[in-house]
């Protein structure tokens, strides 16, 4: 209250009193409170290095990240003599010094790995042989970001043990390692009007370092109540569990699979600024990288600038330049699945609300001639109040997009499958209702058409059209194949089947939304519709030859009155 100003006048003396109160509980922000006050390097009057010193220190054994980091500014400004028990570089060829050479080059790896990241420590890496094993400490770890972040974490303490059979130079193949992570780190940056205080309950961090390829596997982080909240309350995240893995399997030669994992439970986000809050029961990513030539790509992040979107100009070059028998990377997949997301405004209630949702990505065989690449969304339960009140049109409940790409080298020829499902349309008022309210530039349609049509033509590519749409009591089904032809009149030559359950409802919405008479509609249809059709059906058998020239069920098309529309004058 008296240090911010909020409901009385700012007086941090007053302040100090009431924090050297809470201190002497153990209170352990007031205690880094106090040690930053007294600073020598900020500007309160009440500047006492020595008290500083004490609290600080008295911080940071309570386990403040920023009090670590207040003492190190300390001793780089020398108030502080550096402590005489601080670790030293070790003898590279003792078996201590070999752990302390494989951590820094391991973390080496890792920066060249995290693109746009960088972890350090304070001092030499504390290496002490406990029988086969080895305790580690790496002092007051931090990671920065070339935007300026920093996360503080504290120092970091593993327990690493040699996994199998020494070699001739006494080193190891790959070595078990169980990490204690601090419960407590701390993101600092000028963009944030506040100091981040990230606090979790870790569970369990452990997995195996392969040296020769300077992976990870069997890697399991798991940690639960992981909270993020600023003092002032503006920026909350809550998670209830989380648990990351990652592996790294040998497939032959210096190929790996990679397969790895992030699942969430319990999520809680919230914005004082923005008022929204973000509910979501769970949500998982699990993905694999399949047959990646490990060293090569190694090479390529270890000659890359730190850069991460000089890093994605490297690597995509890469790609390119490479024979189809010799690729990086055989494969890649990645499946998102998210459930019972809610968002809500704190003035405007409910934005949406989502039961179940899914997003998976595909590439496959690119070592080979003919490769896929494949993609699906698909929700379930959308519920969008807000949107509805206003509705413009149909919003789906339910839906499923499958895109899948076949190709040759260099995409010069290929398939696409599209394949569409809606269903459970929500409907609201149209914002045009009557004749004449929809109307197309015709010229302008078929120019965008032909300048598509002229794109698959060239790539002598083939389209697999399918969707499938449930509303108003109707079904529509369509499955069609387009064919690029450049010796097409319309570059392109269709074969498609159109089936309609329900239809007679579709034509009194139409005839209701268009203002047109029934008849107009069922008329020119009943030339194209098989008469013994007793089922409710529509059955339509699309084709559109070279020529240009369109049939249906085996009769030639005419001009179909669209409900409410008018060719552009």
């Amino acid at each position: 209250m008296y240090l911010r100003g909020i409901g009385a006048p700012v007086n941090v003396r007053d302040a100090t009193k009431w924090l050297e109160k809470a201190a002497k509980q153990e209170h352990l922000d007031a205690t880094m409170r106090l040690g930053l006050i007294h600073s020598p390097l900020h500007g309160h009057y009440l500047r006492d290095a020595k008290k500083s010193v004490k609290y600080l220190i008295a911080a940071a054994d309570l386990g403040s990240i920023r009090a670590e980091q207040a003492l190190d500014e300390l001793r780089d400004a020398g108030f502080i003599a550096l402590e005489a028990e601080e670790a030293q570089l070790l003898d590279p060829n003792s078996p201590a010094g070999r752990i302390q050479s494989l951590l820094m080059s391991g973390i080496e790896t890792i920066n060249a790995n995290m693109q746009g990241m960088t972890l350090r420590h304070r001092g030499h890496i504390r290496v002490e042989e406990s029988g086969t094993n080895f305790e580690v400490t790496i002092p007051r770890a931090r990671v920065e970001t070339d935007t300026g972040t920093q996360i503080l974490l504290g120092s970091l303490r593993l327990l690493i043990e040699p996994d199998g059979e020494a070699r001739e130079d006494g080193s190891f193949a790959s070595y078990r390692f169980a990490a204690q992570p601090t419960p407590r780190m701390l993101v600092i940056s000028a963009s944030l009007r506040e100091d981040l205080a990230v606090t979790h309950s870790p569970k369990r961090v452990e997995g195996t370092w392969l040296t020769d390829v300077a992976a990870f596997t069997g890697f399991k982080f798991e940690t639960n109540d992981l909270k993020l909240m600023d003092s002032a309350g503006t920026v909350e995240l809550g998670i209830g569990s989380l648990v990351m893995t990652t592996d790294t399997i040998k497939r032959d030669g210096d190929r790996y699979d990679m397969p790895m994992s992030f699942a969430a439970t319990d999520i809680l986000a919230f914005s004082e600024a923005g008022g929204i809050t973000v509910k979501v029961d769970s949500s998982k990513v699990d993905g694999e990288v399949v047959g990646l030539d490990l060293p090569r790509y190694m090479t390529l992040l270890r000659e890359s600038a730190s850069n991460p979107i000089a890093m994605l100009g490297r690597l995509l070059q890469t790609l390119k330049n490479e024979e189809p028998g010799n690729r990086m990377v055989v494969g890649e997949s990645m499946r998102w699945e998210i459930a019972g997301l809610r968002i809500v405004h704190a003035k405007d209630g409910e934005l949406m609300s989502l039961a179940k949702g899914g997003f998976d990505v595909e590439l496959k065989d690119l070592d080979k001639e003919l490769n896929r690449f494949s993609l699906v969304f698909e929700h379930q339960g959308l519920g969008t109040p807000m949107l509805e009140e206003r509705a413009t049109g149909l919003t789906p409940t339910d839906s499923r997009l499958s895109l899948a790409v076949e190709n040759v080298p260099g995409w010069k020829a290929g398939t696409i499958l599209l394949e569409t499902v809606f269903e459970g349309f929500a409907t609201g008022q149209m914002t045009e209702t009557g004749p004449g309210s929809y109307k197309t530039d015709q010229p302008l349609t078929d120019q965008g058409f032909m300048r598509l049509a002229q794109l698959f033509s060239d790539a002598g590519a083939r389209l697999d059209l399918r969707f499938s749409v449930t509303a108003q009591g109707a079904k529509v089904d369509f499955s069609g194949d387009f064919q690029a032809d450049s010796a097409a009149a319309n570059g392109v030559v269709v074969v498609a089947d159109l089936t309609v359950e329900g239809y007679e409802n579709l034509i009194d919405k139409g005839s209701e939304a268009g203002g047109v008479p029934r008849e107009m509609i069922t008329g020119p249809l009943s030339e194209y519709i098989d008469p013994d059709n007793k089922d409710g059906v529509l059955r339509l058998h699309i084709e559109q030859d070279r020529s240009g020239r369109v049939t249906i069920n085996g009769r030639e098309l005419k001009a179909l009155p669209v409900p409410g529309m008018q060719p552009a004058p």
